[in-house]
């Protein structure tokens, strides 16, 4: 009897170990996706991080470039001022140089000083925006110059410490004018 109980217990052992042989050929078949899966898993990972850096700097890009858009935006602006106040003075001072160059008017001497203070208060030159190297003292002062011809006045020019100034004599005394703010001050005395 002792055979007869054996034999099933080595036929279910048997069936038992090709079951557990099985799960365990399942099982290593499983840890090796297992092990691919979390391969792949970490490998695109650490691609969304490398693209998430790129979309960082795409972003910074973007956003410098358009600050440097609008500070293009701003020189253009500026650019378009200077145009246009360019074209302006080029048609007044073409007036100007028609009118004398047809000898519509003389040139006088201002009686006073203040006759001169009125005269520039009532012109419009120390009203023009004054620009870093592009409108400064020299235009300035070339301006107010042929400005006061166009009135028939003479006021002449003078370069003194890397700067442009007018000046016009008034009887025996001259005077220094700053064009820019209409600043009038006794330069010296002839005689």
């Amino acid at each position: 009897m002792k055979i007869k109980v054996i034999i099933p217990i080595v036929i279910a052992l048997a069936v038992l170990g090709g079951f557990i042989g099985k799960y365990r050929e399942d099982n290593i078949r499983l840890s090796d996706l297992l092990i691919i899966k979390e391969e792949q898993s970490a490998f695109l990972e650490y691609q969304i991080q490398q693209y998430e850096g790129e979309r960082a700097q795409t972003e910074d890009r973007i956003e410098q470039y358009k600050e440097q858009v609008a500070s293009y935006k701003e020189e253009i602006s500026q650019l378009e001022d200077i145009i246009d106040f360019n074209e302006k003075e080029a048609q007044h001072w073409k007036t100007v140089f028609y009118e004398k160059a047809t000898g519509l008017c003389g040139y006088n001497e201002f009686s006073s000083v203040e006759e001169l203070e009125q005269w520039l208060e009532d012109d419009p030159i120390s009203e023009n925006k004054w620009i870093y190297r592009t409108y400064d003292c020299d235009n300035f002062a070339i301006d107010l110059t042929l400005s006061a011809l166009a009135d028939s006045y003479w006021i002449g020019l003078d370069a003194s410490d890397n700067h442009l100034f007018n000046f016009t004599i008034i009887g025996n005394d001259v005077y220094r004018i700053g064009a820019s703010q209409d600043k009038v001050e006794h330069w010296g005395t002839l005689d």
